[in-house]
């Protein structure tokens, strides 16, 4: 019977737990810097070696690009590399 209980009460609080993260809203989407993911499928040989974790980037207000840093442009990549 103790056994039960606990069973009981630890499904009550799982089941509380998912109706508070189900209740909570979704944040908003962040807008991606479109110029790096062409540029990285471009500079990418195979899609396998493509992975979804780092053909994106996101655009941030506050945080300086990668190109606008370094200055790196596809033109300036083939022109350097020929």
């Amino acid at each position: 019977m103790q056994k039960f209980r606990l069973l009981a009460v630890l499904l009550f609080a799982l089941t509380l737990g998912t109706q508070t993260l189900a209740q909570t809203p979704a944040p908003p989407a962040q807008p991606m810097d479109p110029d790096f993911a062409a540029q990285v499928k471009e500079w990418t040989t195979k899609p396998e070696f493509l992975s979804p974790l780092v053909d994106h980037l996101p655009t941030s207000t506050t945080v300086p690009s990668p190109k606008s840093v370094l200055g790196i442009t596809r033109h300036w990549l083939r022109r350097r590399h020929g």
